[in-house]
């Protein structure tokens, strides 16, 4: 995997007993930016970073 051209994906979801829903996803060009983001969310919401090689 050529990790050159990749970027990060935060997937922001809200979890609830019985259904979970994806509320956001954003886009950063380092994982840096999207660890901030993630770790920026309120407590009731998941945020999930994902690698995308490009």
């Amino acid at each position: 995997m050529d990790l050159t051209n990749s970027f990060f994906t935060v997937i922001v979801i809200s979890v609830d007993m019985f259904e979970s829903s994806i509320v956001d996803e954003r886009h950063f060009g380092s994982i840096q930016e999207a660890m901030r983001f993630k770790n920026s969310l309120p407590d009731d919401l998941q945020g999930l970073v994902c690698e995308i090689a490009a």
